[in-house]
């Protein structure tokens, strides 16, 4: 098998600073979506589409930052890139369009 295989089916490394954050932003993000659809007259804020967003923002930066794309993007440039394309190009338009900011 090709060493860059075996190297993405490595071991994630599920750093307490990246995984804690992440974490907090999903459960501070599901609170206000929750208090904004019940309480809030402006219910159109909180679609499940924008939360769905979201939380694939949320899951593209834990693919970027704690799977072994992370790893591999000390060691490879073309890793590095993959990784820059993944935050920059899918994680951060999904979290804008969860629109964090009203809730």
């Amino acid at each position: 098998m090709h060493p860059l295989v075996i190297g993405l089916l490595g071991p994630w490394e599920w750093r307490p600073g990246v995984t804690i954050t992440l974490t907090a932003l999903a459960v501070l993000y599901v609170l206000g979506w929750w208090r904004v659809r019940k309480v809030s007259k402006h219910q159109k804020l909180a679609t499940w589409w924008r939360i769905a967003a979201y939380f694939g923002g949320l899951a593209t930066l834990a693919l970027a930052l704690v799977s072994p794309i992370d790893t591999l993007g000390e060691q490879l440039l073309l890793m590095h890139m993959v990784q820059h394309k993944l935050l920059i190009m899918l994680a951060a338009p999904l979290l804008w369009l969860g629109n964090p900011f009203p809730i």
